[in-house]
């Protein structure tokens, strides 16, 4: 359905359009009711409009970002693997495992948080588009009612007046569930943003408290738990060089 989204703005602004167009018929009898609601209409739509598009974009970043993590632990996997176990044992493998355990620990509530507030942006992209249907739904029967309400004053004051009665009534129940809807989304969308700012602060400590976990599974404190590397020393190469008299440059003090 994503491909649908783009379309939504355009939904949004032929609405606000049509009721427009709406308040701007003349006909026999004017009715500045009828021109008043409709014109209301269109500014609860304006209240509406957002880009269904462009919140579906960002919620694909955060399924982006999902699978990016998951890719991170597939290629750490297949490098350790490839590792002579005999060697990696001498190098510190079961440190190196503490740190891996922890940093998958901490990456999957990572990804669990972005997943979640991609699925909210999801949700909030199908409801824009939703709103932006039902906008334009309202919008053309706002349009029809203004050009019928026209066409019947060729009927004669009786007609016209009947016709400007219909219509009023019929646009005010129009207006009514323009309210509503903007109502419900606003307290929906507004649910969904508290969400996704949750979200992100929940990611901020997730990536903050992941830095020090890893720093410590990484970093032993215990010195007798890190593996030993034997000095390895090259044949006709100086050991020091802070004041050796073999050391390049080396210059006698007076």
């Amino acid at each position: 359905m994503a491909f649908a989204y783009h379309a939504g703005t355009s939904i949004y602004t032929s609405a606000i359009g049509m009721c427009t167009a709406a308040s701007l018929i003349p006909s026999a009898a004017p009715s500045p009711m009828f021109r008043s609601i409709a014109i209301s209409s269109g500014l609860l739509m304006t209240l509406q409009f957002s880009s269904p598009s462009d919140i579906d974009g960002a919620k694909q970043v955060w399924k982006d970002l999902c699978k990016e993590l998951d890719d991170a632990h597939i290629d750490l996997n297949s490098l350790t693997s490839g590792v002579n176990p005999e060697k990696w044992q001498n190098m510190g493998k079961e440190e190196f495992d503490a740190a891996c355990k922890k940093f998958y620990e901490e990456m999957g509530k990572t990804r669990d948080c972005c997943n979640n507030i991609g699925d909210s942006l999801g949700g909030a992209a199908m409801m824009s588009f939703i709103a932006a249907v039902v906008c334009a739904v309202l919008g053309t029967i706002l349009l029809k009612m203004a050009i019928a309400k026209a066409a019947a004053s060729a009927a004669g004051p009786v007609g016209a007046l009947t016709a400007t009665t219909i219509t009023t009534a019929g646009a005010t129940t129009i207006r009514q569930k323009l309210r509503m809807m903007v109502v419900k989304s606003g307290k929906s969308l507004m649910l969904i943003g508290t969400i996704v700012m949750m979200g992100y602060a929940l990611l901020q400590w997730l990536t903050s408290s992941t830095q020090q976990g890893l720093s410590q599974a990484a970093t032993p404190m215990d010195t007798k738990s890190m593996p030993m590397f034997e000095q390895v020393s090259i044949e006709g190469l100086p050991q020091s060089f802070g004041g050796s008299e073999t050391a390049p440059g080396y210059k006698p003090k007076a």
